[in-house]
């Protein structure tokens, strides 16, 4: 199967916002961000280089998420002095 990498980055880019929802606005823990770990970590090691590739797509997913979430922390925690 080949997949458009554009697919993919949308793919990764949800996958990345569901493992990384704040466990106050869910009932318990999110165990999702767990098994996503995994999956991160077994594609980056994978022997195929397509599924390596999935993994760099996920795995920038992931940054640019927890990036846009830091900057929400940034932004609220600074929010008084405005």
């Amino acid at each position: 199967m080949k997949y458009p990498p554009q697919q993919i980055r949308s793919l990764m880019d949800v996958l990345a916002v569901l493992a990384h929802i704040p466990e106050s606005e869910i009932d318990g823990s999110n165990t999702f961000s767990a098994e996503f770990s995994i999956l991160l970590r077994k594609q980056l090691t994978h022997n195929s280089n397509q599924i390596r590739c999935f993994g760099v797509l996920a795995t920038i997913a992931t940054i640019r998420q927890l990036s846009a979430m830091s900057k929400v922390k940034i932004g609220r925690s600074y929010s008084h002095f405005i």
